[in-house]
């Protein structure tokens, strides 16, 4: 299903799926669980500037972040 998913987002809609990333697993990656919908939501109905909000999103999450981007970095070439 995501081949195809990819293959009809080919016109410029979409851009492609890496695999490597999409499915890679770990602890640290088992760790990040968030509500993106509801956060996200919240970020944009919230009255501060976005901009802001999103910021300070990130950096409430980075402690769970940063172990996770930091494996992909050394583990996905």
């Amino acid at each position: 299903m995501y081949k195809l998913k990819e293959e009809l987002g080919k016109n410029g809609g979409c851009p492609p799926i890496d695999y490597d990333i999409y499915l890679y697993s770990s602890d640290a990656t088992a760790a990040l669980s968030f509500e993106y919908e509801k956060d996200f939501a919240n970020i944009v109905v919230n009255k501060g500037d976005v901009e802001t909000e999103w910021k300070n999103w990130l950096d409430s999450w980075a402690y769970l972040m940063d172990p996770v981007l930091k494996e992909l970095k050394e583990n996905i070439k």
